[in-house]
């Protein structure tokens, strides 16, 4: 079945389906124009963003396609329904605007005002922008719940990080220390971020959503990397003569090497309930899954041969 066959070069976007309606990009002398076309094939293309100058796909809300016109290196963001109607400049000013994420039912922009970042947040159809940080120094956006946005200010080059209500109001301080903290991810609502105490050595930590009841996770001289959580518990890779994968609560408690062998170990994924990781063994990689509780350890791929995971279906 064809679905856009021109003479201009068409790419789908993985993800962009919006109800029946794909949404892909074609290029045109040299410049990307936005379309959406029925997975039947019916009905023809719909322009979504033509312009004189690039647009780019960065996302859906609310049933939207969202878009950035980038216009003499500044842009503007932009939104319009799948099949091409009520475009509506969702940040447009004099200012350079990019989309940085979601939360909720907003999307969350950076606005830059005289070299510095601030965010801001607003409907996708561009009603009730409102501002979430104004500080004199850079904010950017590190992720987000339904209703929290988690930002990090950078002040001389070392950055904090703080979170504010996606319509505005309070902010929150999160972790303020004489290191740079990142925002690595939310388990167990709990905001897992990383502190970098030197170049080869990253700890893990936890707080609560709106600041407090700090915790260290995994506070050690090796380098701690963030993997992703399984219900109350943190997956990360311990890394110091060897990488192991651990686990550890989201409040500190029951720390363990989930797979405890000789080899080297990473994880390459996580399901609902398992953790898919790899074994070098003597430079051959197996591959295995096991739970988060270090039970249950299965051989998926083990063979002379070297296994690696691929994706999840």
């Amino acid at each position: 079945m064809e679905l856009a066959v021109t003479t201009d070069n068409e790419n789908l976007i993985a993800g962009a389906v919006v109800g029946t309606r794909v949404v892909y990009v074609r290029r045109t002398n040299g410049q990307n124009d936005l379309y959406s076309v029925d997975v039947s094939g019916g009905g023809g293309s719909a322009p979504l963003g033509i312009s004189a100058a690039d647009e780019t796909f960065r996302g859906l809300l609310s049933n939207r396609v969202l878009f950035e016109r980038t216009v003499a290196g500044q842009g503007d963001v932009f939104s319009v329904t799948a099949d091409g109607g009520d475009l509506r400049n969702v940040a447009t000013t004099p200012d350079d605007e990019t989309i940085v994420g979601q939360a909720g039912d907003r999307l969350v922009y950076a606005r830059r005002v005289s070299g510095q970042d601030d965010l801001w947040s607003v409907n996708a159809d561009g009603a009730s922008p409102l501002p979430l940080t104004t500080a004199p120094e850079d904010e950017s956006f590190e992720g987000a719940s339904s209703s929290l946005v988690f930002y990090k200010r950078t002040v001389n080059g070392q950055g904090d990080l703080y979170s504010v209500p996606v319509l505005g109001g309070a902010v929150s301080t999160l972790a303020v220390t004489l290191n740079d903290e990142d925002f690595q991810g939310i388990v167990n609502n709990r905001v897992i971020y990383s502190v970098r105490m030197s170049v080869d050595n990253n700890d893990l930590r936890a707080v609560d959503l709106t600041g407090g009841n700090d915790t260290g996770l995994a506070v050690t001289a090796d380098n701690e990397v963030y993997a992703g959580g399984i219900g109350n518990r943190v997956v990360f890779v311990q890394c110091g003569p060897l990488c192991d994968v651990m686990t550890v609560g989201t409040d500190g408690s029951g720390k363990i090497a989930v797979a405890n062998s000789a080899n080297q170990e990473s994880v390459r994924a996580l399901t609902s309930s398992r953790i898919l990781y790899v074994e070098e063994i003597a430079g051959q990689k197996d591959l295995f899954a096991i739970s988060p509780d270090g039970t249950g350890r299965i051989p998926l791929a083990s063979t002379t041969l070297d296994e690696d995971f691929a994706g999840l279906f």
